[in-house]
């Protein structure tokens, strides 16, 4: 289970996939939109940043651009969202 204390929980999905069950307190921002809104992360450049979406894809290119700006705790959870044994969050 991942523990989230001082770490964030990316979740790059789109908003849709993201209300039908993500990680608990995971934020959601979604890879498309990552790049323009890098600003809203700022305040985490140090922590540690751990990235999912569905199964790797996304969240190894959010990853990417995370990395190319200055983010170097970026962590991809292997295998994504359905790799996590925890419950899932609906909202």
């Amino acid at each position: 289970m991942i523990s989230n204390n001082n770490i964030l929980i990316l979740d790059v999905r789109s908003s849709g996939e993201y209300k039908k069950g993500h990680i608990p307190n995971a934020k959601n921002l979604p890879v498309d939109t990552l790049s323009s809104k890098l600003s809203t992360l700022n305040s985490y450049k140090d922590s540690e940043i751990v990235v999912y979406c569905a199964s790797g894809g996304r969240s190894a290119r959010a990853c990417d651009i995370l990395s190319k700006n200055g983010f170097n705790k970026v962590y991809n959870l292997s295998g994504g969202v359905s790799s996590y044994k925890g419950k899932l969050t609906k909202n």
